[in-house]
């Protein structure tokens, strides 16, 4: 973030190039004004944010940035990262990130990957390989999630906050280890039909009046739990799948 004050109390038309993300600007902010973050809005607790004020770096382009880890998702990949090539950039001398020097540090590279799996832990991206029992890509204003409640598979399609689509299976799961799955089947622009399946049994199906045509934002897909508002007044809080609960694995077409 490239940021210049006009000259007030914090500076005289400085510019500062010191490296800060979007979630900076609300400690940043809330320092500005002299307040603290609200605990609760409107009765409901507050989550802890991430974030750097960057305050003394708008008064003075001299002065080294506080600002040390940041943390940020965009979209979500769902894939396998077993071939994936670490790589480590500069910054201080490398804005471009152009040469990398992950070959000259090794002991550099293998603490930032330790660091990466620690935020990434922190911020309950794991698992990457997708092995869990809940998935969904939601927000309060719509998405979609595929669950287990009462021993049954069920699948709800949330349509902007103003139509939810449940799918239920009509029977129980087996008390054996069973493939579940659920299959959609376009029928026409932004609609389709959603059929649930014990392993090669049909168990339940519905037709979806209305789908998104791109996506719901830029949160990411979760697996295991739910990150954000429900979708469904069936989940709530969290939702979490505890280990050992449910296994899953998805193919996406």
């Amino acid at each position: 973030m490239n940021t210049t004050t006009p000259s007030t109390s914090l500076g005289a038309n400085i510019q500062t190039t010191t490296t800060h993300g979007v979630g900076h600007g609300r400690p940043t902010l809330l320092e500005l004004i002299v307040s603290d973050a609200p605990a609760t809005i409107n009765g409901v607790t507050q989550s802890v944010f991430d974030g750097v004020s960057f305050v003394k770096n708008l008064a003075s382009k001299d002065v080294p940035s506080d600002h040390i880890t940041q943390y940020y998702e965009s979209g979500n990949v769902n894939g396998s990262f077993d071939d994936d090539i670490w790589e480590l950039y500069h910054l201080a001398n490398d804005f471009s990130e152009c040469p990398d020097v992950a070959n000259k540090f090794p002991d550099k590279l293998k603490e930032l990957q330790e660091l990466w799996w620690s935020e990434a832990e922190r911020n309950q991206v794991l698992p990457l390989n997708n092995q869990s029992g809940r998935f969904g890509d939601r927000r309060h204003a719509g998405g979609y999630s595929l669950y287990l409640k009462g021993r049954r598979l069920h699948y709800a399609y949330n349509f902007l906050g103003a139509l939810v689509t449940t799918v239920s299976a009509s029977i129980e799961l087996p008390p054996e280890e069973t493939l579940v799955r659920a299959t959609f089947t376009a029928t026409g622009r932004f609609k389709g039909d959603m059929k649930l399946w014990y392993g090669d049994v049909p168990v339940g199906s519905a037709s979806i009046p209305f789908t998104m045509p791109v996506t719901f934002g830029v949160e990411p897909f979760t697996v295991g739990y739910q990150r954000m508002t429900p979708i469904t007044p069936e989940l709530t809080g969290k939702a979490v799948i505890t280990e050992g609960e449910a296994r899953a694995a998805m193919a996406m077409q």
